[in-house]
């Protein structure tokens, strides 16, 4: 009894539906707007109003498109029927379809006749000017209410319009039933169609790379860095009905590479391959009808490389063989505007040092616990077009060893503006900061010094160990105004070394054999390194009262570290005397006694001999001669 109760309520809805469409459309269609009743419209489903305008210079006989019927605002809908009529003269009817499986149709997911569309062609011309479609739920099934799709009919255009003119035609809505649960048949307002033909060109649109220009300057750091550029659509007129858009884009990937890329929303359907010289991009099925100036896709890019000053690199991210559909022809394009991308090569970078680098002490202990050596923390290499605003450093050093009595801020960047500086000291690590209070007026350039830092030595181990505390840079952060880093040449960055050897002690001792001589007499001199170390140069140094001491001479010691040394003295006067040695591998040098002693000049009375002697010589050597002489001439003229 049930089923055939369902059966016949079923059919008494395709009666309504199929039978009596005379008697309804004999009356007045419902298209008066009233309020809170539902609204049926015939929509575009481009454009989502009810308009369907197609504006070209060609002919596009063959070409279909679709049309959709949608209901607003209804309640407790049970069935309906919906009909179609427009001018065949122009446009076919090719297909009519519920939209089954469609979230947005009315009956979906629900159980209903399922009513095959009714064509019509009055005039038997092989052409369809009207169809009719509808369908009811089955008894039991829930109604709809709300917003949702009817139906789609499928058009063909047959015919065009002449160059300059234009068709104007409607898509009408008729017998239009719907039926609420009770079949009660619902008023409702209707809102046609409205179709429009032109044979006029559309402008043509373009595609543009936003910005037209980036440039990386020779005083940021490029490499790593990535930056965006726009692809936009330009001038896109509505009536292109855009459906799919498709670009290469060149670049040199030496430089650059992509490595990301934003879609835009209004695309379902987005997709980039890399090929060499560049990356093609296709984009197709837009939410909506796209139109006016509009972006296609945000690429990001990084760059790859960056010369070195003054090299410059170009390249130009190039749109070509660009080609866009719209849903009725290929859309016309004119020129397209391309970015250039310009990498000037880096400067020199600058770098740290620690002066001096290599701080070596030998010395027996503890001779050297509490002294302390300087070091200067130096800027190099700066160039003033960096613009350098600030300095940030970090240097560790072995605590164990070493402290820090004192660090001052050094006296380069001060020399052009004035500055802030600070340091942290903390478990045997400094960090200092230094920076101009304002923008400088005139940026650093050349080297100086960064800070002085005053070690003192607070450890030293036993004879013969070696101590030894790297003074490392271990962070370097330079910045310019803009907060952007410089970066440093790490490979030239100097650390400091400090070493301390602990030596054994030795002495050297040193004799004279007299402690008054006379000009000309030899003094001899002796002594011994203790312990005994021999081939290891003794150096004797003299000096007259109140001068300055002065090396005599340097001798090797002997087998056991016996040294001796003969001076022939040549002045009047006091002298004295020391020696010293360096000392070697594992023994400290050490530097002897002091000996005075007086070079007197000879007396007046022996003096006054040697004069008289030399007289009385002179006085026989005079004789000598006249007599020999004489005895010549008597030889030669003898008396006669």
């Amino acid at each position: 009894m049930k089923k055939r109760e369902k059966t016949i309520i079923t059919y008494c809805v395709i009666y309504l539906l199929w039978h009596t469409t005379t008697a309804f459309s004999a009356g007045a269609p419902f298209r008066q707007l009233q309020e809170d009743t539902p609204l049926i419209k015939v929509i575009n489903p481009l454009t989502k109003d009810e308009n369907f305008i197609i504006q070209t210079n060609e002919t596009l006989i063959g070409t279909k498109f679709n049309a959709t019927v949608w209901i607003y605002n209804v309640e407790d809908l049970f069935a309906y029927q919906v009909r179609l009529n427009i001018n065949d003269t122009w446009l076919n009817i090719t297909s009519a379809w519920l939209p089954k499986g469609d979230p947005n149709w009315v009956f979906d997911g629900k159980m209903t006749v399922g009513l095959n569309p009714r064509y019509y062609d009055n005039d038997n011309d092989g052409l369809r000017e009207s169809v009719l479609i509808g369908d009811s739920l089955l008894k039991g099934a829930e109604t709809f209410s709300g917003s949702g799709l009817l139906g789609i009919v499928e058009f063909k255009i047959v015919n065009t319009p002449t160059v300059n003119e234009s068709v104007n035609l409607t898509i009408e809505l008729s017998d239009t039933i719907i039926l609420n649960s009770s079949l009660a048949i619902m008023p409702h307002t209707l809102v046609n169609g409205n179709y429009k033909y032109t044979r006029i060109p559309l402008p043509s649109a373009w595609l543009e790379a936003n910005p037209s220009n980036i440039q990386f300057s020779c005083n940021k750091l490029a490499v790593g860095k990535r930056f965006n550029v726009t692809i936009f659509l330009k001038n896109l007129n509505p009536l292109w009905y855009l459906i799919n858009a498709s670009f290469f884009l060149k670049f040199n990937p030496h430089l650059i590479n992509l490595s990301d890329y934003t879609k835009e929303p209004a695309w379902n359907h987005v997709n980039l391959a890399f090929e060499n010289g560049g990356i093609s991009v296709s984009l197709k099925n837009p939410t909506q009808n796209l139109y006016g100036n509009f972006s296609l896709i945000t690429l990001t890019f990084l760059i790859k490389y960056q010369a070195n000053h003054p090299v410059t690199n170009e390249t130009t991210l190039e749109i070509v063989n660009a080609s866009l559909f719209g849903y009725f022809q290929k859309i016309s394009l004119g020129p397209s505007i391309s970015s250039k991308i310009i990498i000037e090569g880096l400067l020199p970078k600058p770098w740290l040092e620690v002066s001096p680098s290599n701080i070596y002490i030998r010395s027996a202990p503890p001779s050297s616990m509490g002294q302390n050596f300087t070091v200067n923390i130096v800027i190099k290499n700066l160039d003033a077009l960096w613009k350098l605003k600030s300095i940030t450093l970090t240097l560790t050093f072995n605590q164990t060893l070493l402290r820090i009595l004192s660090i001052a801020e050094g006296t380069f960047l001060p020399s052009f503006n004035p500055t802030t500086f600070g340091h942290v000291i903390s478990d045997g690590e400094i960090t200092i900061n230094q920076s101009f209070t304002n923008y400088p007026t005139q940026y650093p350039s050349g080297e100086g010094i960064i800070a002085t830092i005053v070690f003192q030595i607070i450890y030293q181990g036993p004879p013969l160990q070696t101590d030894r505390s790297n003074i490392t840079i271990t962070k370097v952060n330079l910045r310019d105004i803009d907060k952007d880093i410089i970066p440093v040449d790490t490979n030239k960055i100097l650390h400091g070394i400090y070493q301390i050897k602990s030596l054994k002690t030795s002495t050297i001792s040193l004799t004279a054999n007299a402690t008054s001589v006379k000009i000309g007499t030899y003094i001899n001199l002796s002594g011994a390194i203790t312990p005994g170390i021999s081939n290891v140069n003794v150096t004797i140094f003299y000096r007259k009262q109140n001068e300055e001491w002065a090396v005599l001479t340097t001798i090797k010691t002997n087998s056991t570290g016996y040294y001796t040394y003969a001076w022939k003295v040549t002045q009047a006067g006091i002298f004295q005397i020391k020696a010293s040695w360096l000392g070697d591998a594992d023994h400290e040098g050490a530097e002897s006694n002091i000996i005075t002693f007086i070079v007197e000049q000879e007396s007046l009375s022996m003096t006054l001999t040697y004069i008289f002697g030399a007289l009385i010589l002179l006085i026989i050597i005079s004789i000598t001669m006249y007599y020999i002489v004489k005895k010549k001439r008597f030889l030669k003229h003898p008396k006669r």
